[in-house]
Order: C-alpha cells, then sequence, then structure tokens
C-alpha cells in the first residue's frame, strides 16, 4: 500500500487525514509538534507510526527525515498550520510573523528537501500543502492577518516553484485550499466538519494528475486564483 506523511496530525483536519488514510489500508506517518499529543494520535490511529516533528525546527525536520530515510512516501502532505489572534496593522509582530513564516512556507520547501529521496522511491511521488483562500492575493477583499495570510501566500510561490523545479523528476505539487472547517481555527460556525473535508481531500489526491502540479486547488478540484 502506498504512504503518507501528514504533519500536524494530532488535532482537526490532520488527525482527520491520518484517519482517513488509515481507514483506506494506507501506511501513515502522522507527526504533532508535542510530545504529549503523540499517545492520543496513536491511540486514534493505531495503525499509524507517529513521530514528533517541530516544524519551526529545520533540524527536527533534518532528524526525522534521517529516519526514515530508506522509507518510500508517496504523499507528503503538509497540514500543520500556525496561526495566532491578529486583527490589523498595529498588531503585527516581527516573532509572530517570523514564526509563521518559518511553519507556514519554510518548512514546506524544508520538508521538500529533506525528504526528496523518499518522494523519489514511491509511485504516486506527490508534495501537497494544504493552504487557505486567505493565502490569495487576488481574493483579498478584507485586509488584516498580516502574517498568516501573507505566510500562506509564500508557501504558494514554493509550491508553484516545486512544481516546475521537480517536474523532470515527475514530481506533482499543488497547494489546496479545504474549505471553511470546523476545526479549532476555522471555528464551530464552519459549513463543513474535518471528516468531510479529509474525505474530499484524499479523493482529490487519489485522482491528482500532473497538468494540475503547480495549481492552487480547492478540495473538490476547482482552480483557485493565486
Amino acid at each position: 500500500m502506498p504512504t503518507v506523511l501528514i504533519t500536524g496530525a494530532n488535532r482537526g483536519l490532520g488527525r482527520a487525514l491520518a484517519e482517513t488514510y488509515c481507514a483506506a489500508g494506507w501506511n501513515v506517518i502522522a507527526t504533532c509538534r508535542n510530545a504529549a499529543d503523540q499517545p492520543a494520535l496513536q491511540k486514534a490511529c493505531p495503525t499509524a507510526d507517529v513521530y514528533q516533528l517541530d516544524l519551526a525546527s529545520e533540524k527536527s525536520i533534518d532528524e526525522l527525515a534521517s529516519l526514515l530515510n530508506d522509507r518510500a512516501i508517496d504523499v507528503l502532505l503538509n497540514n500543520a498550520v500556525w496561526a495566532v489572534k491578529e486583527g490589523g496593522l498595529m498588531d503585527v509582530t516581527y516573532d509572530n510573523w517570523a514564526h509563521s513564516m518559518k511553519v507556514n512556507a519554510f518548512s514546506v520547501l524544508q520538508l521538500a528537501r529533506s525528504f526528496l529521496s523518499n518522494l523519489l522511491l514511491s509511485e504516486r511521488k506527490a508534495i501537497v500543502h494544504i493552504s487557505s483562500s486567505m493565502g490569495s492575493i487576488s481574493a483579498n477583499d478584507l485586509g488584516g492577518k498580516y502574517s498568516y495570510r501573507s505566510s500562506k501566500a509564500a508557501a504558494h510561490m514554493i509550491i508553484r516553484n516545486l512544481a516546475i523545479d521537480l517536474a523532470d523528476q515527475n514530481i506533482i505539487a499543488v497547494s489546496i485550499h479545504p474549505g471553511w472547517l470546523q476545526t479549532r481555527l476555522g471555528g464551530p460556525d464552519a459549513e463543513i466538519s474535518p471528516a468531510i473535508g479529509a474525505a474530499r481531500i484524499k479523493v482529490l489526491l487519489d485522482r491528482l494528475t500532473p497538468a494540475q502540479s503547480g495549481k492552487f486547488l480547492t478540495a473538490t478540484g476547482e482552480e483557485l486564483n493565486w
């Protein structure tokens, strides 16, 4: 069976993705930032291999890659996100912005670099970034959320670059807007449960084609503007 590596699998969409892929019989590598969350994640996904991974740390990413250095990974699923309560212009702080860029953007690049050899060992060869419509420049008509919006927009450029740079190695790279989900970030009034969101994403990824590489897609496959 194919293998998926999922970051931020301890709650919300990440947990739902891990459960969905485990139920489908995939080999699941599930990661979470805090070691204290590992037992609950392992209980929810008994067949998964659970690891601690701090996406703000290049060393942490490389250490996990070293542990998994001979293992094929079909789908590298960047789900983890850092978001702080932030309103308008005067709420932005350098530290929050820098941390947002580390977790939401640079980790997408570092994961791709560190796990490139694992992807090349696999059949599907997909790099997937779970993004948000808030990272779309053309769709921004509300302003605010500087750190979150800019870090997601930066990740979009990284995905676009990866799609171009890795095309000759048959690697597909996409960003996905999962919709408004009932997670800690989306809130209880959101439209879609994490389970439904995860199921839609899996269906999309099962049908992913090279023609979609470098695109920003909804969970149901429609292309969005950057």
